[in-house]
């Protein structure tokens, strides 16, 4: 999902879209509650529990464009991910402390990493060279549609 994520934003960036679209990821693994929950005339799909309460949390704190495992989840996937180990922090309702693991990409076997890139946002100054790029772009698509015709 981060590698995609990354295609997603350089595409949107080179079709103008300013502002990348950013994400912040937590996984935790544990038991939960989820279906159908409410009366009749207000029925809602959801999921609950403490463990879900910790995704969210792990959510919270990740960097952009981050995922943040718990141990519980790490140990699951440790043979398939690179991760780096982040200090274990205190989480409000949660009455441990809980481990987490930087996701920074996946294990391949035999095979190359593949690696999450962060992508930045583009200065003004790159933004307004962008605008001159697609002005001349359009005047450009102008001649070609006059040489043709």
């Amino acid at each position: 999902m981060q590698t995609r994520m990354v295609e997603l934003r350089e595409k949107w960036a080179q079709e103008g879209f300013a502002e990348p679209f950013e994400i912040r990821m937590g996984v935790n693994t544990g038991y939960c509650n989820v279906g159908n929950f409410g009366s009749d005339q207000r029925l809602t799909y959801t999921i609950i529990g403490g463990e879900v309460n910790v995704a969210a949390r792990l959510e919270s704190v990740a960097e952009v464009n981050g995922l943040y495992l718990s141990y519980e989840t790490y140990a699951h996937v440790q043979d398939m991910v690179d991760v780096e180990q982040k200090e274990a922090i205190k989480m409000k309702g949660i009455n441990r402390d809980i481990r987490i693991y930087s996701v920074k990409g996946r294990k391949e076997d035999g095979k190359e990493k593949t690696t999450v890139t962060k992508v930045t946002k583009p200065t003004k100054k790159e933004l307004t060279e962008i605008e001159k790029l697609k002005e001349e772009l359009s005047l450009i698509k102008l001649e070609i549609k006059k040489l043709k015709s």
